[in-house]
């Protein structure tokens, strides 16, 4: 209850127990003029049965005589035949009043109100007829005696309507100042958990308490936003780490989880937090491995293409137990590990078969198997070519290494029209003896670049347009401020073949690639060359009609 509450109240209690008090006073005010109606009644009453053509003087004795007469009201006879007073219990009357209208007019019994000039006040008068006589009989009650309890009772009531409402409000303030003292300890209890002394013990007001209170708020309200801003840091941090991390109680139960893990099981946060792990979709292999924790674990999952590394184990976090699983993308990793064994497999496989002729053929010529002199010739051509196959395959590989690890190289203004150009002289020979001809448009622009770089990158696309190509086809070169097209009329690629077709030592058609001396790394170096300038490679295919690559520049 505060102090307004208190003043409220207290003035309802006031205003109820004084409507109480003026609902009294009529009552009582009504209850003594009934009450003084019926007296009068029961005088007339008496004074009719004690008249009965009396004399005056034996009325007069037996008024006096008569206990269940009353000394305070006033009784007077008058004459029916002339007006005169024949008796009245008050000796003093004014003789020259007259009063014979008055009493025909009220006839009727009805008791009414008069001014008395003998009485000098307000009177209640009935006025009754005799029956033997027919004179008037009138009994009177003076006002201020009828109203006489009703004074005495505003008189009392005041005095006791002052009391219980001093009382009441002295009772309230009390308990009042009790409640705002009982609150004390809690007041103390917030200040030690927010660090501050709120409440003096030897200073004791209403607007203390109030002003302690106040500043109790304002001190929660401070603490309240610092852990919330800790808070948002924190989820902050955690919704922008590239991991994933979710925190489970002992029932498994999510407590915390971060965007990255929402994403990773493409769910949303009100839909999972404070529900089982098992709630979540693709959450199988992990609900089995916390099943079956007695340690810490770790294991790799595959989800929705993604490989991830999972460590589950069991932490102390704000002093209680609960189980943290942290969620590790190890795609590109676990993807590069297995294209390394893939690369070392296809580079050892690669080399061995040009190896193997070359022992062969060195083998046949050492035992003298081979002796005649043009075999031998033709061995050591055969041996000479295998060997420059495998010195390309081995240049190629450590080109392929050096651009993948991004070594730094020269940058310089490459005039690309000039380059191209060159290019096409130097496979000249080569469209010769397969009669192909190649169409150029070229614009006049440079790239900043390595020489080497684009050169490897621009000759791998138009020898494979060569190689690929068909006898009498045609190779089409268009060279524009953004982009480099070349397109040829070869035998094409498979759809199923073209996501493929970067990788390193796959071939498309291995019988061709070999016959024309082709690594099978000529398309990873092209990748691998756009990757590190920012080139856009696209590739459209028709299989037995021909293959276009567009390269857009950075």
């Amino acid at each position: 209850m505060n102090k307004k509450k208190l003043v409220l109240l207290d003035t309802v209690f006031f205003l109820v127990t004084f409507l109480v008090f003026i609902i009294g006073i009529v009552g009582v005010e009504s209850h003594s003029k009934k009450d003084s109606e019926n007296n009068l009644r029961t005088y007339s009453d008496v004074v009719l049965n004690c008249y009965n053509g009396k004399n005056v003087d034996e009325l007069e004795n037996i008024f006096k005589e008569n206990k269940n007469t009353d000394n305070r009201i006033r009784v007077t006879i008058l004459s029916n035949k002339n007006g005169q007073v024949i008796f009245d219990t008050n000796k003093n009357y004014d003789k020259e009043e007259n009063r014979l209208e008055e009493f025909r007019e009220h006839i009727d019994g009805i008791p009414y109100y008069k001014y008395s000039l003998t009485l000098d006040e307000d009177v209640l008068y009935l006025v009754r007829s005799d029956n033997d006589t027919q004179d008037f009989i009138r009994v009177g009650l003076p006002k201020a005696t009828i109203f006489e309890l009703t004074n005495n009772f505003s008189i009392y009531g005041s005095l006791i309507l002052i009391a219980i409402n001093i009382i009441y409000f002295i009772s309230t303030y009390i308990y009042f100042k009790n409640s705002i003292l009982s609150i004390k300890p809690e007041i103390n209890k917030i200040g030690n958990v927010i660090g501050e002394e709120l409440y003096n013990p030897e200073e004791f007001s209403i607007d203390g308490v109030r002003l302690t209170l106040d500043k109790s708020a304002n001190l929660l309200e401070e603490k309240i936003k610092e852990v919330e801003d800790e808070k948002k840091k924190y989820n902050y941090i955690l919704d922008n780490i590239n991991q994933g991390f979710i925190t489970l109680d002992l029932n498994y139960n999510i407590t915390m989880i971060n965007k990255y893990c929402l994403n990773i099981f493409d769910t949303e946060y009100s839909k999972i937090i404070n529900k089982n792990i098992s709630y979540l979709f693709n959450a199988t292999t992990l609900v089995e491995k916390l099943n079956n924790l007695h340690n810490n674990v770790s294991y790799i999952e595959k989800i929705n293409g993604r490989v991830y590394g999972f460590e589950i184990n069991e932490i102390v976090f704000e002093e209680k137990k609960v189980i943290a699983i942290l969620i590790i993308d190890i795609t590109d990793s676990y993807n590069s590990s297995a294209m390394k064994k893939e690369f070392f497999a296809n580079a050892s496989h690669e080399l061995k078969s040009p190896l193997t002729t070359i022992i062969g053929y060195q083998e046949l010529i050492k035992t003298g198997i081979i002796n005649d002199d043009k075999d031998i010739k033709m061995a050591t051509e055969s041996t000479l070519k295998e060997a420059i196959r495998m010195k390309h395959i081995v240049l190629d590989m450590l080109d392929l290494s050096r651009i993948e690890s991004k070594e730094q190289v020269k940058l310089e203004a490459v005039n690309i029209k000039t380059l191209i150009k060159n290019i096409v002289k130097e496979v000249n020979l080569q469209c010769e003896q397969k009669n192909i001809r190649i169409n150029l448009k070229l614009d006049n622009i440079e790239l900043i670049a390595s020489v080497d770089d684009l050169n490897k990158l621009f000759m791998n696309l138009i020898t494979n347009a060569i190689n690929y190509n068909k006898v009498g086809g045609k190779i089409f070169i268009e060279l524009s401020k953004n982009k480099f097209i070349i397109s040829d009329t070869g035998i094409g690629i498979k759809e199923e073949d073209i996501p493929r077709m970067f990788e390193r030592f796959y071939r498309v058609d291995k019988a061709r690639s070999k016959e024309n001396s082709g690594t099978g790394l000529g398309l990873a170096i092209v990748k691998h060359i756009c990757l590190n300038y920012g080139y856009k490679i696209n590739v459209k295919s028709i299989f037995n009609k021909g293959t276009t690559f567009t390269i857009e520049f950075n």
